[in-house]
């Protein structure tokens, strides 16, 4: 991630995969040019949309971004109860994937739950579907001080 005044980038992400004792995938996508994730300041009603290269075992893929700034909601995970702005993206990418992406930002502490739906893929994504991990949720346990 690279954090910058107008927003917070993405240059690589790296995915493993693992479901059972013999299904396993692993990739590291990086991007041509960084793609914003979302905009700063996080302000209700705020949209984008970006495009881009994304590169990954010798391949090129397109991959769109869009989203949206929510408004702000009380969220109680672990580590308490925050006032967190709540943001939506939606990241479309090579293999008919789509990846709905719901996170919650608190100011001061950053991200403090996320919540990802994933959708098409090829096979991986069928075996994804099929075996009900469709949905991966991410939330802040504690803050250490």
């Amino acid at each position: 991630m690279i954090i910058k005044n107008d927003g917070v980038y993405v240059k690589e992400t790296y995915q493993f995969l693992k479901i059972f004792l013999f299904i396993k995938k692993e990739a590291t996508f990086t991007y041509g040019e960084p793609l914003l994730r979302f905009p700063l300041p996080l302000i209700p009603g705020k949209q984008w949309k970006c495009e881009g290269n994304e590169y990954s075992n010798g391949e090129m893929n397109k991959v769109k971004v869009t989203g949206k700034v929510l408004n702000a909601e009380f969220i109680i995970t672990k580590a308490g109860r925050f006032e967190a702005t709540k943001i939506e993206s939606i990241i479309e990418g090579s293999g008919n994937s789509k990846n709905t992406v719901t996170e919650w930002y608190a100011k001061g502490i950053g991200l403090i739950k996320v919540k990802i739906l994933i959708q098409g893929g090829g096979l991986p994504g069928v075996l994804r579907d099929i075996l009900g991990y469709g949905t991966i949720e991410f939330e802040l346990k504690e803050i250490r001080r």
